[in-house]
This record gives C-alpha cells, structure tokens and sequence, in this order.
C-alpha cells in the first residue's frame, strides 16, 4: 500500500507493507502493518498514535510507542517527539532517545534513555538512569544503575549508586570506571560442567 498524502486521518491496520512516498506525513490515529519503508528523500514520518510493524526502514521516527522486530532509523527521538516506549527485536540507528528501551540487540551512536532492557548494546555514549544488559560495548557510560554481564568502554564508565558486572575494562590508558555510592560487585560468571569437561 502506498501511502501520498500529507495527513491520514483514518486508522491504518493492514497485513502488508506500507510504503510512505512523500516527506513529514502524519497519521493521525493508530499505524499497524507488516513492513514500514520510505521513499521520500527525508524518510520522515509522524504517528500521533502507536506502531506495530515487523521493520520499520526510516530516516526519521516521531511516534508515541513503537511495537516492531527491526527498527532502522537515523534518528529515534523519544523525549523530542514525545515517545515512551521502544519495543524491538532489533535497533539500529544514529541516536536514540528514550523513557524506555526493551530490545534484543542496540547498536546506536548515542543512547540517552531513562531504563535500557537489552541482550547486547554496542553504542557511542549511554546515558541512563538504569541499564540491565548481558554486555555492553561503548566509549562512554553514565548511568544510576549498571546491571550488566561484560562491559567494555573506551574513557569512562560511571555508576551513581550500583555497579554490577561480570567484568568491566576499559580501552583507553588511564580509563576510570567507578560506583560512587559503592564498590563495584563482581558477579560469578555460572560454568557448565559439560564446557569444562571439552578442556
């Protein structure tokens, strides 16, 4: 389906792709498709609604909460354009600005957002007031509460009030990580005794 005018009005809840031909068009209610593409030269869109797609393909994402498997975006703007929640299987974009994230994978330039949910974050600088990860690769962290499996960072990786890891280092001589509240607790990294037995 091909969607050319500027405003649509009615809600749209299609079983196939939706394909967005002109710049800065607004959906006024609810967007649910299969696959979301934009062949506008901006990949701009607006939903004063929710998403829920499989892949979103777009330049720029300004909803209220995004239900999708795969977002590829260069920007995702939550606090700018008023959105609460990011829900994907996978995030790829140039920044992404957030009250929440809950994902598989985030691979993101910068990451600002209240609460990150992921498996894997490889990112530029994280901002957050809590993350929860299995592992996390970045240059820079600041967060409230690290939660997380291994973290790699380049100059620093600060906790406000916990910190904790399986391990952390740093990549740059003279890199700090800290919790300025407490240590830094080091979880024990569970061993299966069939993948000690291979050695």
């Amino acid at each position: 389906m091909d969607i050319e005018e500027r405003i649509v009005k009615e809600k749209i809840s299609i079983a196939e792709d939706l394909v967005l031909c002109v710049d800065n068009i607004v959906f006024e209610q609810d967007l649910k498709c299969k696959n979301i593409s934009c062949k506008s030269p901006k990949k701009s869109f607006k939903v004063k609604g929710n998403i829920d797609a499989w892949n979103i393909n777009a330049g720029n994402i300004d909803t209220l909460n995004i239900d999708a498997l795969n977002i590829d975006a260069k920007n995702i703007d939550a606090e700018n354009i008023d959105a609460e929640n990011i829900d994907a299987g996978n995030i790829n974009a140039l920044n992404i600005d957030a009250e929440n994230i809950n994902a598989l994978n985030i691979d993101a330039l910068n990451i600002d957002a209240e609460n990150i949910n992921a498996l894997n974050i490889d990112a530029g600088n994280i901002n957050a007031l809590n993350i929860d990860a299995k592992n996390i690769d970045a240059l820079n962290i600041d967060a409230k509460n690290i939660n997380a499996g291994n973290i790699s960072y380049f100059a620093s990786c600060v906790s406000r009030e916990t910190f904790k890891c399986v391990s952390v280092k740093g990549r740059r001589y003279k890199s700090i990580h800290v919790c300025l509240d407490n240590e830094i607790e080091f979880k024990i990294k569970k061993v299966r005794l069939e993948d000690v037995n291979k050695n």
